[in-house]
C-alpha cells in the first residue's frame, strides 16, 4: 500500500494535490489561453468571417448613401468602397476558394 491509504485526513482522491493551488497570474494566463483557443477554432473563424462580411456589405452601401447625400467626398467614398470590396473578396475567396483534390 502507499502512504495515502493509511492517512485518515484524506477521504477523496481530489484531496491529494501534487501542486499547490495556482496563483492569480496562472489563472489569468489560463483564461487568456481559453479565450484565444475559443476565438481560433474553425467554427468561430467561420462565424467571424460571416460577421465581417456582413459588416462590410452594410458599410459598402452606407458609404454609397453617404456619398449621395454629400457627407463623404467622392474620392474618399470610392477609396472606402474599394477597401470594403477588397475585404469581402478576400473573405469569399478564403471561404469558397478551397478545392478538394481526389
Amino acid at each position: 500500500m502507499n502512504a495515502y491509504y493509511q492517512n485518515p485526513k484524506i477521504t477523496r482522491a481530489t484531496d491529494i494535490r501534487p501542486y499547490p493551488s495556482t496563483s492569480a497570474f496562472d489563472k489569468l494566463i489560463s483564461l487568456i489561453c481559453m479565450i484565444v483557443a475559443a476565438l481560433t477554432s474553425s467554427v468561430a473563424i467561420k462565424v467571424e468571417k460571416a460577421v465581417l462580411c456582413t459588416v462590410c456589405f452594410v458599410g459598402f452601401f452606407g458609404v454609397i448613401g453617404s456619398m449621395e447625400s454629400g457627407a463623404i467626398g467622392t474620392l474618399a467614398g470610392l477609396f472606402l468602397c474599394l477597401v470594403f470590396a477588397g475585404v469581402e473578396l478576400l473573405i469569399f475567396k478564403s471561404l469558397f476558394g478551397k478545392k478538394i483534390n481526389k
